[in-house]
């Protein structure tokens, strides 16, 4: 996992570090705290980087159905997956899969639509060109000069204006070399696939550097299309990763066997991915909204199902230990409300206990913790309890210490393997493991399989679940044999991290 770093304005940044540290309850129409320091601050002609909320929430209770594990949270959605065609670049569900996700999709654009409305003229007056749609949470991102901002603040139909905090990444941990596939072992990935289960039929996506789609173990594995990628930032039309932390986490969920054996957990799947990190490594809170709302249409056209079935998101506010950060928790909600599963990593923050991360610790989450071969947990590990709510954190462990994977092809110069650490990986075992079971049981409910992953996951640490193992180390055999056991019969398709510092001087 990687860390976002502070910029010009650190001390304020502080404040309001990691991802937007505060929510803030504020009325309509108010400035944060935050944002009103920099007002403060700003040069008379000076533009400020925002991201304007609007009043109004798309809130049917058709969507408000949270998945978690049972006995932890909410009563579990009831959307289920089908099996669906996956011939030529970029398939597509079923039309009568997912209803619920279509009326959702539409729902959140209208509601969008009609709050932007209400503002167009004040923003042309202003002569605000670059404006970015976040359709998802209802708001909008853009430059504005205090005069605007002010205005903005007054009128009805804005609920609240935050600073579009710039964020920076931090590098994994440890690499090297290695052609030890340990980690696939420990989880059982080979077991399940002899039973004719390697992820076939599911979508994985990487939130993260990119993706080398150059990469042996991964080029044969995207999905293919204009849905299938996605570079807010405008540069390369097809994946792409300068970074390599992006094409690590992809390796290890869902890569091939070129190089003589499976390197990742879920082979016979597929992945899109969004870049939410230029290509040095900044970022800012609108990009990173934007690549949430992506993930949740890609294509842009509700009518065509295209959303992944699960997203690993190996980043986190590594600045706010213990804190519950809820800048995108909104957007968690949202696509787990549409029955796509968040994987993420449990940060790289330990040993010490009360040491989670947000958004990992949002109870929508599936956070993930790493062991070592010997089945320890790691001790960079991030360790709960967790701020959010009353969800066991981390929710599983996972391999996470000297693990191989893909590397940037950097042209073909070098070995394109590398064995790395951090709890980015272990996230990335638990994603695969997701896609193998959906493999072999595509109707199965989220909150099934989520349930069945904990009921199958080896108890480590102190019996039953805590906030160290969380429910334990994923086994997946263990959990397939749950579900079959459940179902009846087979109903299969088989034949380091990012964590984030933030500032608020640069979008």
């Amino acid at each position: 996992m990687r860390k976002p770093n502070l910029g010009k304005t650190e001390k304020i940044a502080a404040i309001i570090l990691v991802w937007w540290l505060f929510a803030f309850p504020v009325h309509a129409g108010s400035l944060t705290p935050e944002l009103a320091v920099l007002l403060e601050q700003a040069e008379p002609d000076g533009k400020i980087p925002v991201i304007v909320r609007f009043v109004g929430k798309v809130n049917d209770r058709r969507f408000d159905k949270p998945i978690g594990i049972k006995g932890t949270d909410s009563e579990s959605r009831k959307i289920k997956r089908t099996e669906r065609e996956i011939p030529g670049p970029a398939p597509v569900k079923d039309k009568m899969d997912k209803i619920d996700r279509k009326q959702l999709i539409r729902a959140l654009k209208e509601k969008a639509h009609q709050a932007r409305t209400a503002v167009n003229n004040r923003l042309l007056s202003h002569r605000v060109e670059k404006v970015r749609n976040l359709w998802a949470i209802n708001a909008v991102a853009l430059e504005a000069d205090a005069r605007l901002i002010e205005e903005l603040s007054d009128d009805p139909s804005v609920e609240r204006i935050d600073p579009d905090v710039a964020i920076s990444m931090v590098q994994p941990m440890f690499s090297g070399h290695s052609e030890n596939r340990w980690n696939l072992d420990m989880i059982g990935a080979p077991e399940v696939w002899k039973q004719g289960f390697t992820g076939q039929g599911v979508v994985l996506a990487i939130m993260d550097t990119g993706v080398d789609g150059k990469h042996p173990d991964l080029e044969d594995q995207w999905r293919g299309g204009n849905n299938s990628w996605f570079d807010p930032f405008g540069k390369y039309n097809l994946p792409h990763d300068p970074i390599g932390h992006g094409t690590q986490v992809a390796g290890i969920a869902v890569g091939g066997d070129f190089g003589g054996g499976a390197i990742g957990v879920a082979p016979g799947a597929q992945w899109i991915a969004v870049k939410i990190y230029d290509d040095d490594g900044t970022s800012a809170y609108s990009i990173i909204h934007a690549g949430f709302q992506w993930l949740l249409d890609p294509d842009g056209d509700p009518d065509t199902d295209d959303a992944p079935d699960v997203v690993n998101k190996s980043w986190g506010f590594v600045d706010a230990l213990d804190q519950c950060v809820a800048e995108f928790q909104e957007d968690i909600q949202i696509l787990t409300q549409a029955g796509i599963a968040m994987v993420c990593a449990s940060g790289n923050t330990g040993p010490n206990a009360a040491t989670s991360v947000s958004p990992s610790n949002y109870v929508e989450s599936i956070s993930v913790g790493a062991v070592d071969a010997d089945d320890e947990i790691a001790d960079f590990s991030g360790r709960g309890p967790s701020p959010c709510g009353e969800a066991v954190y981390p929710t599983f462990t996972a391999p996470g210490e000297f693990v191989r994977t893909a590397d940037l092809t950097l042209g073909g110069i070098g070995d394109p393997y590398v064995e790395v650490s951090g709890t980015s990986y272990a996230a990335a075992h638990v994603t695969g493991a997701l896609a193998l079971l959906m493999s072999a049981h595509p109707d199965a409910e989220l909150s099934d399989l989520k349930q069945a992953l904990s009921g199958g996951a080896k108890d480590l640490g102190e019996p039953g679940p805590d906030h160290e193992y969380g429910y334990g180390r994923i086994n997946v055999p263990a959990a397939l044999e749950l579900l079959q056991n459940s179902s009846g019969n087979d109903s299969g398709r088989g034949g380091g991290g990012c964590f984030i510092s933030a500032s608020n001087d640069s979008r």
